[in-house]
């Protein structure tokens, strides 16, 4: 099988799922991060 998209052959090495769902968690956990940092501020506390 000869592929024409440089990339594809990524998904040889990785296992879609355990990539897709470890990129979800990783961007979870930022968001959840910046919310916090972005709280902790007094400025941009918008719940106190």
């Amino acid at each position: 099988m000869v592929t024409t998209q440089p990339f594809a052959k990524v998904w040889m090495l990785f296992d879609p799922r355990r990539v897709l769902v470890a990129q979800g968690v990783f961007l979870f956990s930022v968001a959840i991060t910046i919310h916090f940092i972005v709280l902790s501020t007094a400025k941009y506390n918008w719940i106190g």
